[in-house]
This record gives C-alpha cells, sequence and structure tokens, in this order.
C-alpha cells in the first residue's frame, strides 16, 4: 500500500504544480513572491501541503466513503487555506473564487483514490 501511497503523493504534486502554474500564467492568480525565481508558484504548497493532506487521508481513514473524503479535502483547501494563504498575502486570486476550487479540488482527490485502488500495473 505504501507504494500507491507514494504514488499518488507523486501524482498530486505533478497535477497541483501544473494547475498552478497554468492559472498564474493565465492570470486569474498571482503569487506577490516566488520561492524558487524559475516557477511562477508557491511551490512549496504544491510539493508538500496538498500531496500530504491527500496521502493522510487516504491512508489513515481507508473505511470512509472517498467522496466525503474528497468533499471535507475540497473544503478544506478551498475555504480554509486559499483564504489563509490569501490572508498572508502570498495567493491574490484575480478572477478567481474560492468555490471555483472546490469540483477541481474533489476532481483531483477522486482521481487519486482511483490509482490507489489499481491492483496492476502495466508490464515494463
Amino acid at each position: 500500500m505504501t507504494d500507491r501511497i507514494m504514488y499518488v503523493g507523486f501524482y498530486i504534486m505533478a497535477i497541483s504544480t501544473l494547475l498552478d502554474i497554468l492559472g498564474d500564467q493565465i492570470g486569474i492568480w498571482h503569487y506577490r513572491f516566488h520561492v524558487i525565481l524559475t516557477l511562477p508558484t508557491y511551490f512549496p504548497w504544491d510539493v508538500t501541503l496538498m500531496p500530504v493532506s491527500v496521502m493522510i487521508l487516504l491512508q489513515f481513514f481507508p473505511k470512509i466513503n472517498p467522496w466525503f473524503k474528497a468533499i471535507f479535502f475540497a473544503l478544506l483547501t478551498s475555504y480554509i487555506a486559499e483564504p489563509f494563504f490569501d490572508w498572508l498575502g502570498i495567493y491574490e486570486p484575480n478572477a478567481w473564487h474560492y468555490s471555483y476550487s472546490v469540483p477541481i479540488q474533489i476532481l483531483l482527490f477522486m482521481s487519486a483514490f482511483w490509482l490507489t485502488q489499481r491492483t496492476k500495473f502495466s508490464p515494463l
């Protein structure tokens, strides 16, 4: 199970970084400073908080309905984490409302859950 959780963590890192870069480049949100100058995102959020929170929900609460966990994750990230980073002055939503993130976060979590349920991969 650990290898699948790590696989999901890397998946969440890649997708959240990609979506973050796209949103920043399109101009629907902006970060006031860059941790890594070559990346136009708040990289620590994409590679630590997002994947770790998904991995914790998947690992420690396996009996809870994944849709409930996905909704909890989406509401937590959309209505607590995003406003917190906005309040800190790190994140500036230009043409983005927190509610827009909810379905994206649900899809992100459910796709990660689907990856953990795979029983075998194609041979190399």
